[in-house]
């Protein structure tokens, strides 16, 4: 069922009549999304195609409502954040609603499933006895509800464990744990474990939780590898830490510390200061982020050297001498060792490295930090990579905004942070590369200073933006040049970048965005959609060419559907999405 519908005055009404042929229960809903009638009665009988005519005839500008629960087969998972959620979701009919969520389409188990409010943060449960938004209604906001998966385009999955209410689940979980579990519900299940047993049980006993869910995997038909069930357990614990953590914090309720307007007018600030003039604020956050290959770790210990020895970078731009502390957790030494003796002039540059030592950011290792910056009077501490020292989920704003608060930690104590990241796909070429970096917008909203870093194939050119610059104008792009002899050697400035654009790259990272942002595979005549909305002007051979580029490239991974269509990702299916 296409999200484009015929366009004139009866579209909902043709999209109605269809869900009817479906077997679903169709109601009329307002702009509101409050029902238009009295629609208890069709919980429990269907609208006839005659009834369904007559109320789009009284309310022409009606919406389309679908009643859940036994009487059409459904359960519909309500997501309302388009974050990635803490639980997993199967591959089935979904759609995006009109605030930017979504619906998960789910079969019916076939006994009764109660509504469910905030059965997990953010996910509500539309069952027996209620009702859900479909599209393409539109709602006075103007938003419109859209078909991520359409109906007929796949078979309804089966409702997952996490989402049946507590009596439900603690009916079946004796029967669950004691039978072997098949490939397809082995993560779910385990995670679904881990959460019952962590979350009544002291931590000091979570060791013999683990050898528990070893023992009870090995029944498992196959059992899952002993590193992806570890993986899970993990995950589970590390939430509820949290929680607990969350839990056991004292409320407190802060009043409105306001001034006026004419006050802040006359009150006296400091100028900005500068670690590197105009390029890296000092008492600041700045990340640098790249493809792999695109010397941001090279360009950055460069940046390191001549803060330490109080020389202009690249030969170009002005810094403040201080000592640096680096804290690597993604190269070995000998590597830093190699790139350090290319690059460096001077061998007694106050540089202080820590590298491969398990270092995880906690209030306790943020707190050691600043303590050693400040004995060693460090003015600049570089952490080598984001990914490599937490183990929060980087796509989950919430969780992101807690890392970034460590980093602001250390900039309360007047010492600047560099954070190394890295982009999600090689080879995006458009003019804001802040949308190329890994994970959560929120790790740009908490930086002061971002750096992007391009470096085109085995070229000794890099072009770097500043795509963020929270005190000021950010700077043009420019060229930096990597000149060597093997032995030494040093990075150049080479003036502003020209720039370039490239359709087909702009188009390979729109249908990235596409995917990322409904957090679900697609078919492609879905993406063609997403993509068109964007206002990318291209034609659809191209849009061709480049999904085939991509699925070429490792970019994108395809599934056949029902009827012929190929759903892709942006990661691979699992034996447990067939």
């Amino acid at each position: 069922m296409p999200n484009n519908f015929m366009k004139n005055e009866n579209q909902n009404l043709i999209a109605a009549l269809q869900y009817a042929d479906l077997g679903w229960s169709v109601i009329p809903i307002g702009k509101d999304k409050k029902a238009l009638i009295k629609w208890e009665v069709y919980q429990r009988t269907r609208a006839t195609k005659k009834e369904i005519e007559a109320w789009f005839t009284r309310y022409p500008d009606a919406n389309v409502g679908i009643v859940t629960g036994a009487i059409s087969g459904i359960v519909v998972i309500d997501i309302d954040t388009p974050e990635k959620i803490d639980y997993p979701l199967p591959l089935t009919v979904a759609s995006q609603t009109a605030s930017g969520g979504r619906h998960i389409f789910c079969k019916h188990p076939g006994r009764e499933v109660k509504n469910r409010v905030r059965i997990v943060p953010n996910v509500d449960i539309r069952a027996d006895g209620g009702y859900v938004v479909v599209p393409p209604s539109l709602l006075s906001s103007g938003n419109q509800y859209v078909w991520n998966i359409p109906p007929g385009e796949m078979e309804l999955a089966e409702l997952p464990h996490w989402a049946f209410g507590e009596e439900e689940k603690d009916a079946d979980w004796k029967a669950t744990i004691a039978k072997p579990v098949m490939e397809g519900s082995r993560n779910e299940v385990s995670a679904q474990m881990a959460g019952k047993m962590l979350g009544y049980l002291p931590e000091d006993t979570w060791e013999l939780v683990w050898l528990g869910m070893q023992r009870w995997n090995q029944n498992n038909k196959p059992p899952l590898p002993d590193a992806e069930l570890k993986n899970v357990f993990n995950s589970i614990a590390n939430r509820e830490l949290k929680q607990r953590a969350e839990k056991s914090e004292p409320k407190t309720s802060r009043g409105i510390d306001a001034v006026p307007l004419s006050q802040l007018l006359v009150t006296e600030y400091k100028n900005t200061k500068w670690l590197v003039e105009r390029l890296i604020p000092h008492e600041a956050v700045t990340i640098i982020s790249g493809a792999p290959r695109s010397y941001k770790t090279f360009i950055t210990l460069d940046i390191a050297l001549k803060i330490a020895g109080g020389e202009k970078l690249f030969d170009e731009f002005q810094t403040r001498q201080s000592p640096v502390l680096i804290i690597d957790e993604e190269n070995h030494p000998r590597i830093l060792k190699d790139r350090a003796k290319l690059l460096l002039q001077n061998n007694e540059l106050p540089i202080f490295i820590a590298s491969k030592k398990d270092f995880l950011l906690t209030k306790e290792s943020v707190g050691k930090v600043i303590e050693f910056a400040k004995s060693k009077n460090i003015e600049l501490v570089i952490f080598d990579s984001l990914i490599c020292i937490h183990d929060s989920d980087e796509n989950v704003a919430s969780e992101m905004r807690e890392v970034m608060k460590h980093f602001k930690e250390v900039t309360n104590h007047g010492i600047a942070v560099i954070v190394i990241h890295h982009h999600r796909k090689k080879g995006a070429d458009r003019s804001n590369a802040s949308q190329d970096m890994r994970g959560s917008s929120d790790i740009l909203a908490q930086v002061d200073c971002h750096l992007a870093v391009d470096r085109r194939g085995n070229d000794a050119s890099v072009t770097i933006q500043q795509n963020k610059l929270r005190e000021g104008q950010e700077m043009e792009p420019f060229v930096v040049r990597l000149h060597s002899d093997g032995e030494k050697g040093y990075f150049k400035y080479g003036g502003q970048s020209k720039g370039r654009t490239n359709k087909k790259e702009e188009l390979k990272t729109s249908i990235q965005l596409a995917l990322e942002d409904t957090g679900t595979p697609l078919i492609k005549s879905e993406i063609w959609k997403l993509v068109e909305k964007t206002g990318i002007k291209t034609g659809h051979s191209t849009f061709k060419t480049a999904i085939e580029e991509m699925i070429k490239d490792s970019q994108l991974f395809t599934k056949k559907g029902g009827k012929n269509s190929v759903f892709c990702s942006l990661v691979p299916f699992s034996a447990d999405d067939g």
